[in-house]
């Protein structure tokens, strides 16, 4: 094992991550009722549907900030998708890119910083690896939401730490 991991093969390893756990998540929401993705379960979001479209909003906001080009017109809770197949497919989109847009970046990129202006117009500089982990940690807490109203519906949500993910890569079943 090698225990020496840069930035940008951590953040790689965080892209690839996410894809795969949110596919574990899309999984268990197909194997619900017709309707189960827009159903009101009292989410800060509502819905898995309206909690998914927020972590697409959030991805292109903070990618979009490290990309130079602040999207300040998307809204938070604005729903981009309201078809869940286009969610899922625009989720799917939105991750891969910004994997490919980590990879062509240079090492010093992550030792960077950036100042941007958040949603309610107040000015921040923070540092990219701060920005990076926030962007991927943010899918954790909402993923994690949308887990819940899975359960409520009686749906089953495998297991999608981080830690499994590592293991099934590790062992060469990914």
């Amino acid at each position: 094992m090698n225990t020496n991991l840069d930035a940008k093969t951590y953040f790689l390893d965080l892209a690839d991550y996410h894809l795969w756990a949110n596919e574990v998540l899309f999984k268990s929401v197909d194997a619900l009722p017709c309707g189960s993705a827009t159903a009101d379960e009292g989410l800060f979001f509502k819905s898995v549907l309206g909690t998914m479209n927020h972590l697409l909003v959030g991805t292109r906001i903070w990618i979009g900030r490290l990309r130079g080009h602040d999207p300040k017109h998307l809204k938070l809770d604005q729903v981009l998708h309201a078809d869940w197949a286009q969610l899922k497919q625009a989720l799917r989109s939105e991750l891969s890119e910004v994997r490919h847009w980590i990879a062509a970046q240079p090492a010093e990129f992550f030792q960077s910083g950036i100042t941007y202006t958040n949603t309610r117009g107040e000015p921040f500089t923070s540092r990219v690896i701060d920005v990076l982990t926030h962007a991927f940690t943010h899918f954790n807490h909402h993923r994690g939401q949308a887990s819940v109203a899975v359960t409520r519906q009686g749906g089953n949500t495998p297991e999608m730490d981080y830690i499994f993910w590592r293991r099934v890569k590790d062992a060469g079943q990914l």
